[in-house]
């Protein structure tokens, strides 16, 4: 094979090498993305669980009835209520959507508040 023949053919494969490399990268920069994305997306609706359970327990400590105050809460959470003395403690989880939930990601929060003097 003459010099030139090889050098030619050198350049074609290192050409093609840089185009599959190209697609791998986008491909690995797509994915990526979609993950950080989908991390977003479930921070934004752990801080709806937070609120959900807050304002229930808000809702408690100040006489609401059970009922009335998981009705008032928004969204699709699984609500437990947990009494003490003076103490109130609600724990709302619900499942992640989107790229989370697929992961099986189930998202968690308590508050806690002192009951009303008289409750």
């Amino acid at each position: 094979m003459s010099p030139a023949k090889s050098r030619r053919l050198r350049r074609q494969t290192e050409a093609g090498m840089v185009t599959v490399e190209m697609a791998l990268g986008l491909a690995a920069l797509a994915v990526v993305l979609a993950l950080a994305l989908g991390l977003m997306q479930a921070a934004r609706e752990y801080l709806g669980v937070q609120d959900t359970a807050r304002t229930v327990a808000v809702e408690l400590a100040r006489g609401e009835s059970e009922s009335v105050a998981i009705l008032r809460a928004r969204g699709d959470a699984n609500i437990e209520v947990h009494r003490s003395a003076d103490l109130l403690t609600v724990t709302a989880v619900q499942r992640a959507s989107g790229p989370a939930g697929a992961l099986g990601l189930n998202l968690s929060a308590s508050a806690s508040v002192l009951r009303e003097p008289g409750e």
